[in-house]
């Protein structure tokens, strides 16, 4: 775990679900390394396999072919969402090859109570699938060492039968792109899944997050217009859209935001 992380843990409960040992930065420096290479790999998710000698989901992507399915995903569920901003592959491959450093600031666009939902679609995009999914993103936070400056933020999601799974975004630390860390089931799955890197642009008033997993990608945008603050979230197998409130000493999503959850099954987004 980098020295941000640690900082992190120190200043906040732990989390419920932690990297194995230090296979988190371990996970982290193979996906930039994958994307300066031009050859992102996904491990196999189903079925459970020793994640060490997983097989890969698929061949390799290049930069270009996870823009290209990414933000047509983007295009097709979520960019209506957020006044119409629709993205273009090379703004999303532009990112993946001159990463920009991700600051205060930036992460301070993202603090609030996210209410909202992820859907789960199958092959022909036909959502099959309706899941609760609230999150609380804390102001972010900067830690400065002998070392270097961290930037970093909380993030508490919200699970079904649990009360909820700590994660963090970090950057800073002399980091050429942001760090992540979402636990997304009790699985630890050796770091794969909840291990991500991030490659930030902005589109018009939207700024948005490129994740990478060992397992999967998200395109991740918020933005504020005439409709308040809302975020966008697609994946391989799915799409997430939240409004976002202030944060408060309650932060409770109103009840017109709550949804229930389907089928107790696990959740997608970063």
């Amino acid at each position: 775990i980098t020295a941000g992380a640690l900082l992190l843990l120190t200043a906040v409960s732990l989390a419920d679900i932690l990297p194995s040992q230090c296979r988190y930065r371990e996970i982290c420096e193979e996906i930039v390394n994958g994307v300066s290479n031009d050859q992102i790999e996904f491990k196999q998710r189903d079925p459970p396999c020793p994640l060490l000698n997983c097989p890969l989901a698929e061949p390799p992507l290049s930069r270009l072919d996870l823009c290209y399915r990414l933000t047509s995903k983007h295009n097709a569920h979520a960019a209506s969402f957020i006044g119409g901003t629709v993205i273009y592959a090379w703004n999303c491959l532009a990112a993946l090859t001159s990463p920009q450093p991700y600051g205060p600031a930036d992460w301070s666009k993202w603090a609030g109570k996210h209410c909202g939902t992820w859907r789960s679609v199958d092959g022909s995009g036909t959502v099959t699938q309706t899941f609760t999914d609230n999150a609380l993103w804390q102001a972010p936070t900067t830690y400065s060492t002998p070392w270097d400056t961290f930037h970093l933020q909380r993030a508490v999601f919200e699970r079904p039968g649990t009360c909820c799974d700590d994660g963090w975004n970090e950057s800073g630390g002399g980091l050429s792109v942001a760090w992540g860390w979402d636990p997304k089931d009790s699985a630890d799955h050796g770091g794969y899944q909840g291990s991500c890197a991030a490659y930030s642009f902005t589109k018009g008033s939207a700024s948005c997050l490129i994740w990478i997993t060992g397992q999967e990608a998200f395109l991740e945008c918020v933005a504020t217009g005439s409709w308040g603050r809302r975020r966008t979230s697609v994946g391989f197998w799915g799409f997430g859209l939240w409004t976002i409130y202030p944060l408060s000493p309650l932060s409770f999503c109103p009840i017109e935001e709550e949804q229930v959850l389907s089928t107790p099954a696990r959740l997608g987004g970063k």
